[in-house]
């Protein structure tokens, strides 16, 4: 900290540089002060030195305790002018939220360890912590803070995910009284692509609602590992953007001109979560140009089985004799827990 004779005494007669010692006695009971009874009777309480440099000590500690930012100047400037040092000082503390800010010292996944300066004397409900993690998760996670253990859980009371704490990552957490829930949003992008394409009259009719179904290939991953299985895949529990959009659909053997509707969307369990249709007119052999696409939010759990459908149907005369999907894309970013 700067050099600064802060709040002191300064240059009255009896001024000292080195405190002197303390030689009151502390009992168990609260004492306090009082005047004299009259203005002559001294029977009122005598002020020490030793009062006044501790009622100091504790003002200077509060005013320096922000201490300086990384290019060594004050947070809170040491000026004896100013008689708000206290209040900056309590801004500065609850701005740069270093009581509750610490780095993962822990070198195990699935385990976070953090020390809070001040210590943690205990866990208590609405306390707040955020943390830089040390350690990709793969599955159960628990949290020691400064020797005081607890379960990590999602905002549903579930255990934490593959991957929904990555290396580096800040997270937030609140405990509730028995766990540490993860509070911030963790988000993690999967591209699938190319969904592989498919073709004939099983991609679908309009009359009977007919839908084929691509088969998924994964085109990318971070922690965030899907389960594929052909058709179908499944994500762990959380709340995800789907982002899907066709890549054309080929109208084949038309003689004739033909108004052709093109459909794709997203199923969970076999239900339509999110769908759009969409109509153009092709000539004989001609590739569509106007594509399906649409976003959607939906959430998940790792039992639900997801998939990706699509058709192209007649909805004018002509000659239909089957279409061919040439594919789509998904991309699945995870945006809650």
């Amino acid at each position: 900290m700067t050099n600064v004779d802060l709040l002191g005494p300064a240059n009255a007669s009896g001024a000292v540089t080195v405190r002197p010692g303390d030689t009151r006695t502390f009992g168990i009971v609260d004492t306090w002060f009082k005047d004299c009874s009259d203005p002559v009777t001294d029977d009122g309480t005598a002020y020490e030195a030793a009062f006044f440099n501790a009622l100091l000590a504790n003002v200077r500690s509060i005013v320096r305790g922000n201490g300086q930012t990384a290019g060594a100047v004050d947070v809170v400037t040491q000026d004896n002018g100013a008689d708000d040092l206290i209040w900056q000082a309590c801004q500065h503390l609850y701005q740069r939220a270093q009581p509750a800010w610490a780095v993962d010292s822990s070198v195990t996944a699935n385990q976070v360890i953090i020390a809070l300066t001040p210590a943690a004397a205990e866990l208590k409900a609405g306390m707040r912590v955020r943390v830089k993690i040390a350690n990709s998760n793969t599955g159960a996670t628990t949290m020691t803070v400064n020797a005081l253990n607890a379960p990590c859980k999602t905002v549903a009371g579930q255990d934490l995910q593959k991957g929904m704490l990555a290396a580096g990552q800040i997270a937030a957490f609140v405990f509730d009284g028995t766990n540490w829930q993860l509070t911030s949003v963790w988000s993690e992008k999967v591209v699938f692509t190319p969904i592989a394409t498919i073709s004939g009259n099983a991609i679908g009719s309009l009359a009977n609602s007919v839908w084929g179904t691509h088969t998924i290939s994964l085109g990318s991953s971070a922690n965030m590992t899907p389960v594929l299985g052909g058709s179908s895949f499944q994500l762990p529990d959380g709340k995800y953007s789907f982002v899907v959009g066709s890549q054309g659909v080929t109208h084949n053997n038309v003689v004739n001109a033909t108004q052709i509707a093109q459909g794709l969307r997203l199923t969970k369990n076999g239900a339509s979560v999110q769908s759009d249709i969409e109509n153009t007119y092709l000539l004989a052999g001609q590739n569509a140009t106007t594509f399906p696409q649409f976003s959607c939010v939906a959430s998940v759990v790792a039992s639900d089985v997801l998939s990706i459908q699509s058709y192209a149907a007649v909805t004018s005369p002509g000659d239909f004799n089957g279409a061919s999907s040439t594919g789509a894309t998904l991309t699945v970013v995870r945006v809650g827990n």
